[in-house]
């Protein structure tokens, strides 16, 4: 199975934030408690893709939607804290708005969610496309960037090698080596690198189609992705929940990411 895990890495960008395993295992000593999942990532200058309503499933189970999708959700979007959008299921546990929607920079998306009587909120905030002033490839190994850091927004940089054209790609990062948080100040300017670039990539072939692409997170995703890490023994977070994970979605036993982002360009390195 493939479900929204940010890294969530990425349909977001990647995540679209990544691409999840079947099943995952808890330690013996642990105990199964069903958690509500919900996913949402919202693009700048994108369509709205909805959100998915799951239920994490028993240990050792492996994944099936049609068990996990919930069907049931009374749910809504506020947007700038006025637009009220109500969102309705569609298919696999995803509910969208009757008409498109597109996602625009600066808003503030609400996410209002009853599930029985659990209730759930997410906020957001859709940043602005980053502002890279260089790419320079270090030692043929990874990508540094050098951006313009915003207040509020986070940052985080992967490798992209393309194919045919620059939008066709034959190879690109699958997480991130680090996200950055902007301070309440924000320095001029700020370097982050993407993770190191597999060896069977670094070719004098494939040097020229090796570009940079950063993306701009609201900051809720630095959160989760500086404690991802904190529940090993949980391989799969959005299929059977973990603890100590910090989320941007809040609820009684309510688990996942209501993510804003925005894709820069693609940027050549030097």
């Amino acid at each position: 199975m493939k479900t929204p895990a940010i890294i969530l890495v990425l349909a977001i960008a990647l995540l679209s934030f990544a691409g999840c395993e079947k099943t995952e295992t808890l330690e013996p000593d642990s105990i199964y408690k069903e958690k509500t999942v919900v996913f949402s990532s919202l693009k700048s200058d994108s369509l709205f893709q909805g959100v998915t309503f799951t239920r994490t499933l028993p240990l050792n189970t492996e994944f099936d939607i049609k068990k996990a999708e919930l069907k049931d959700v009374t749910a809504y979007l506020k947007i700038n804290g006025v637009s009220i959008i109500p969102i309705i299921y569609t298919a696999d546990g995803i509910y969208k708005p009757r008409d498109l929607m597109m996602i625009h920079s600066g808003d503030v998306y609400e996410l209002f969610a009853k599930y029985g009587e659990k209730s759930i909120y997410a906020r957001t905030r859709i940043p602005e496309k980053p502002s890279v002033f260089s790419a320079t490839l270090v030692n043929s190994k990874y990508i540094e960037a050098r951006i313009a850091p915003r207040e509020n927004e986070a940052y985080a940089a992967a490798w992209f090698i393309t194919g045919a054209n620059q939008y066709s790609y034959s190879g690109l990062a699958t997480d991130f080596f680090e996200v950055y948080k902007t301070p309440e100040n924000p320095p001029a300017s700020v370097s982050i690198r993407t993770m190191d670039i597999p060896e069977d990539y670094r070719t004098d072939n494939l040097a020229g189609k090796t570009y940079l692409k950063v993306i701009s997170f609201d900051n809720g995703f630095y959160d989760y992705f500086r404690t991802r890490g904190n529940n090993q023994q949980v391989h799969n977070s959005f299929t059977q929940g973990g603890s100590q994970v910090i989320w941007n979605v809040y609820g009684t036993d309510v688990i996942g990411m209501f993510i804003g982002s925005a894709s820069g360009e693609l940027v050549k390195p030097k």
